[in-house]
């Protein structure tokens, strides 16, 4: 059999004929599978391929999602009502024109960039681009705060978190990407109440307060000063908690300290079991376009990286108000900055 094999394959190299699409696709999902059962053996190979399979989403007909809810966002972005502000507005969209008018740089080839999005209703909650380099060896994530002001393709300036409710991970990731001027390679959605789940099935996660979190609406302590062992429900009210002081940034510094726990704690899953276990609680609430061959190809990179060796970082700005609505006006060109220099 293996000299047929073998004689069949030289058959091959001698006509040079080049391999067709599908069998290419076969050829490559193939080698996926017997990668997995190489490493973990049969049925849990099996399993995990067939649960990466379930959350695979290209996001090629995202936009026809049913995420438009024009009642609950409005069909335009306000138009400043009062002339201060409206002046100032007008001189923020022509900076920013002029600069998204430069178009794209090309892809860096050394950098890796995923876009993670959570979301809790048909808006973005969470925004987030993790980037690895492969020249540097360098991880870093850095979180978009949702009302920052950019323009959405197809609909004009409005709140970022917005692209995604009215044309999903494509739209959301257009945003970002002339946003940044990045390109970005992958993309991972997620339920924020499936992350309850997720914590509970890695049996919690600890976080360090540094001091004591105080609930501006009645002065309570939110969260005190130390180390907590949080299960998935206070997981969740943790990460989406902003009535302190930093308002948006300090919920935004919980989700980052909550994601490095999260990965902390995947790095000691390190049977089959354990993996599977989470991956079937996760795969109803995840979309992504991360298929098992990428994992596969840089799972050493990934699996080295935890909370101490991941460099964190907000785009921060100034308030903008209009018409009583909040955005944040974020400094175009700083932002591009960080972003072009994150993981070097």
């Amino acid at each position: 059999m293996l000299k047929s094999n073998k004689q069949q394959n030289n058959k091959k190299k001698k006509t040079k004929k080049p391999m067709s699409n599908k069998k290419k696709i076969i050829a490559i999902v193939s080698s996926i599978i017997l990668l997995y059962l190489a490493i973990w053996g049969g049925t849990g190979a099996y399993r995990i391929y067939s649960l990466y399979d379930e959350m695979y989403d290209s996001a090629e007909e995202d936009e026809i999602m049913d995420v438009i809810h024009t009642e609950e966002i409005g069909e335009e972005a306000p138009e400043p009502e009062d002339e201060e502000t409206l002046s100032r507005v007008q001189k923020i969209r022509r900076d920013m024109d002029a600069i998204y008018d430069q178009g794209r740089s090309e892809k860096d080839p050394n950098l890796l960039n995923v876009l993670l999005i959570g979301v809790d209703g048909p808006r973005a909650d969470t925004i987030m681009l993790a980037q690895y380099n492969k020249e540097t060896g360098k991880a870093a994530m850095l979180s978009i705060p949702r009302d920052t002001y950019v323009k959405i393709p197809e609909r004009g300036y409005d709140k970022i978190n917005h692209a995604h409710a009215f044309g999903g991970v494509n739209r959301q990731r257009a945003s970002v990407e002339n946003f940044l001027d990045i390109h970005i390679d992958h993309y991972a959605r997620i339920d924020m109440q499936s992350f309850s789940r997720v914590i509970d099935v890695l049996g919690g996660v600890e976080v360090h307060v540094s001091s004591d979190i105080i609930d501006n609406r009645d002065g309570s302590v939110f969260k005190s000063q130390g180390t907590h062992n949080l299960n998935g429900s206070q997981a969740l009210d943790y990460v989406r908690f902003r009535s302190d002081n930093r308002g948006d940034f300090g919920r935004i510094d919980r989700q980052q300290q909550v994601m490095m726990a999260i990965m902390d704690e995947l790095t000691k899953a390190s049977n089959v079991t354990r993996y599977l276990q989470l991956m079937e609680e996760i795969s109803p609430y995840v979309r992504t376009d991360i298929t098992p061959g990428v994992v596969t190809s840089n799972w050493r990179a990934f699996n080295s990286l935890s909370s101490s060796n991941v460099q964190r970082e907000t785009l921060s700005g100034d308030n903008l108000m209009i018409n009583g609505i909040y955005y944040l006006e974020v400094d175009m060109e700083q932002a591009r900055e960080k972003a072009k220099n994150l993981t070097y």
